[in-house]
Order: C-alpha cells, then structure tokens, then sequence
C-alpha cells in the first residue's frame, strides 16, 4: 500500500473520531432553545462548501494531497466547533454536518500515484 495513502487514512481516522467524540466530552449540558443565528449558519455553510470544494475541486490536481487533504478535513471539523461552543443548542446539527463532509473524504476515494 501507499506509504501517502496510510498517512491519510491514519488522519481521517484521527479527525473522525476527534470530531465524534467533542460532542460527548466538550457538548455534555443540553441548554435550552435559543434562536438559530443567521450568521453563524451562513459561516458554517461556507466552511462545509468550502470543505467540499477542497475535496471535489481541489484535491484530484493536487500534486501534494496530503495539504489538501488536511485543510478540507479541518474546515469540516471547525463546523463541529463552532456549534458546540457559539450554538450549543444545535450542537448535534453542526456535528452531523461535519461528520457527513468528513465521510467524503474517506482515503480509499482519492486518487494517488503508484510511484509514490
């Protein structure tokens, strides 16, 4: 196997469960109902689309994946952040949005070089 494609698989394992586990060990008390903040939302939306176009657009030219690969992964993860700790009502919203764009990175999608 690739030495590059352990490297991200050993990565996106890293990030999935980093990701999954902030909701149980940082977003334990459920608050009550506050309102959904517009702002907040259209900024996670950019940071999920962005996420996605670092995936779709980005990464099948790069000629150094792994960056590409990281950078995607962590606007993803950044949107689990932001609902846990600026919305933490709709904490699960944000989390499941971040695991979804996470998943479409799953390693065995991308495209390496066998000479590497």
């Amino acid at each position: 196997m690739n030495p590059i494609k352990i490297n991200l698989w050993l990565c996106w394992v890293a990030f999935f469960f980093a990701t999954f586990s902030y909701r149980f060990i940082l977003g334990t008390e459920s608050p009550e109902e506050e309102p959904l903040n517009i702002f907040l939302t259209i900024i996670s939306f950019v940071l999920i689309l962005s996420s996605l176009a670092c995936r779709i657009l980005v990464l099948p030219k790069a000629k150094e994946p792994f960056v590409i690969f990281i950078i995607g992964i962590a606007l993803a993860e950044a949107v689990a952040l932001i609902g846990i700790f600026l919305m933490p009502h709709y904490k699960d919203f944000f989390m499941t949005l971040s695991l979804a764009s996470i998943l479409v990175f799953l390693p065995s999608f991308i495209k390496l070089p066998k000479n590497d």
